[in-house]
């Protein structure tokens, strides 16, 4: 027998009082112990609410009825945004999201033990249409493209999303409306990336096999509208949900597109990473430079370094930049770069943190400042040793995820000192905040 309350059983329907949100973008109500993750519930909210699925030690709903509403409350844009799980956020204010994701900052910085001060969270100048690369699923037998329902693997089609450009929806409006859907049978994604001024584009498909797609006619459809630059195809065979796991095979023109950044230019591919919001990246990369306090006698270490971008921004303000980068694409992008943008003082790297001693004794230099901007799974836990083994005296951290980030932090509390977070929105609408902050060495 459960020992559950009787009303948290499946189905079963009460009145509840949202507390907090959850830093997966749900209202969160509590039932004695037991948690409750309900969708569009904010906090300050009173509803009726319907249990969908009850798990060991969280229970899931939806609102039947909202009887009292958040001031933070606004009506969302989207109509299938309650459907669809790509926007979670968008009835919540740009001052709501705001104070919502300095709490989930917070909350871990509390969790983790941490005495850190999380500073207000530096808002997107624009809301929507924020996105420069979208990856949209789709699956076949009916054809259907769009986003993932919430917790599930359904697809909600749409018509305009309002997170992605205008240019993006109407590239997807073109595959929607191909006629011979058959010559799409292999295709799993949809990715699209183009730069800040949405003048070029890549194409993208993810496919199982090669031989439909790649003599399709739509790619001469494609071809021909005047922002697409190239249209590739990306080879997955894999079962996972690993989206790139393959090779890029490029059907038409070149799976290149340069983006501006200050007065740089960035050569950028389908797989190239890169920050997703062109409204806020120089600002997020600014804010990083600035905690860094470089001056022009610094060594400087750009650890996860990409396609140079950091690198290539900090250039200027120091004697030497080094980027390295486990991924062997990406510094042969972040080379690419030094030279369209004619950077003499940097070097890049195929390696990771355990290589940083060789290469600076290789280069006869030694580091003064680190920035570290990892995955989501943070820093591991050899890298975080051989960060105190480096000794740096200052070590800039770019992270997206506040609980990687937060433990990473109690484990170079030893060696390091660091008073304030900050938050950066890179994904409104979404439950995702970039943070950065410096470290200094006791």
């Amino acid at each position: 027998m459960s020992n559950r309350p009787f009303f948290l059983e499946k189905n079963a329907r009460f009145v509840a009082d949202c507390i907090d949100m959850h830093h997966s973008g749900l209202g969160v109500v509590k039932v004695d112990s037991m948690v409750v993750l309900v969708k569009d519930l904010l906090p300050q909210e009173k509803a009726l609410i319907h249990i969908m699925r009850v798990e060991k030690k969280l229970a899931y709903a939806k609102v039947i009825e909202r009887l009292v509403s958040s001031p933070y409350r606004i009506e969302s844009i989207c109509p299938v945004s309650m459907a669809c799980g790509g926007c979670p956020l968008i009835t919540l204010s740009d001052e709501g999201q705001s104070i919502m994701k300095q709490n989930i900052v917070k909350d871990q910085v509390r969790f983790h033990g941490l005495d850190v001060v999380v500073e207000p969270t530096l808002n997107s100048p624009q809301r929507f249409h924020t996105r420069n690369k979208v990856a949209v699923p789709i699956k076949h037998n009916p054809f259907q493209m769009g986003f993932y329902r919430l917790n599930s693997h359904e697809i909600v089609e749409f018509e305009t999303c309002y997170v992605q450009t205008q240019t993006q929806n109407n590239i997807l409006e073109v595959i929607r409306n191909y006629p011979h859907k058959e010559e799409l049978v292999d295709v799993k994604h949809v990715v699209l990336k183009e730069n800040h001024d949405q003048t070029q584009m890549i194409v993208g498909f993810v496919v199982s096999k090669l031989e439909l797609v790649s003599k399709s006619s739509l790619i001469e459809v494609l071809s021909k509208l005047k922002n697409v630059v190239g249209v590739v195809a990306h080879l997955n065979v894999s079962d996972g949900n690993a989206i790139f796991k393959g090779k890029d095979i490029v059907l038409y023109g070149a799976n290149k597109i340069v983006d501006e950044l200050e007065d740089l230019k960035f050569k950028l591919s389908l797989q190239s990473f890169y920050q997703i919001n062109p409204h806020q990246t120089l600002r997020l990369y600014q804010k990083a430079l600035d905690l860094a306090k470089l001056s022009k006698d610094d060594v400087l270490v750009d650890l996860y370094c990409g396609v140079g971008t950091i690198s290539l921004l900090a250039a200027s303000r120091v004697k030497h930049v080094i980027g390295v980068e486990i991924n062997p694409i990406a510094i042969t992008n972040a080379k690419e770069n030094q030279e369209l943008n004619h950077v003499e003082n940097a070097s890049f790297f195929v390696g990771d943190a355990s290589d940083v001693t060789n290469i600076l004794k290789d280069l006869d230099m030694k580091a003064d400042v680190l920035i570290v901007d990892p995955p989501r799974s943070g820093l591991s836990s050899s890298v975080i040793e051989q960060i105190k083994e480096l000794g740096i005296s200052r070590v800039v951290y770019v992270s997206c995820n506040p609980m990687t980030l937060c433990a990473n932090l109690k484990e170079l509390s030893s060696h390091y000192d660091f008073d304030t977070i900050y938050p950066v929105d890179m994904f409104p609408n979404t439950r995702h905040i970039e943070i950065v902050l410096v470290l200094e060495i006791k």
